[in-house]
């Protein structure tokens, strides 16, 4: 999906499918953006949340999850 808000540009890797890549290709395109002088905002929504390890940031245990934030569960 591509799409552009006041020069935003915004592309999404999306699939419902599971082993497609849509991560390798979220922090392959990621880092090429970034490497070209780009400012990069990446969100990883998906519950393994193997973009963010990847990145460097560890989850921890007591963190909440994007969906339940989204939900605001009571959970956290």
């Amino acid at each position: 999906m591509l799409l552009v808000v006041s020069k935003m540009l915004i592309l999404t890797c999306a699939s419902l499918s599971g082993g497609q890549g849509k991560t390798t290709v979220a922090i392959l395109l990621g880092r090429m953006l970034a490497q070209t002088g780009q400012r990069v905002l990446m969100i990883d929504a998906d519950p393994q949340a193997n973009l963010t390890f990847y990145l460097g940031h560890e989850v921890q245990q007591n963190q909440p999850t994007l969906l339940e934030v989204l939900k605001k569960t009571d959970k956290y």
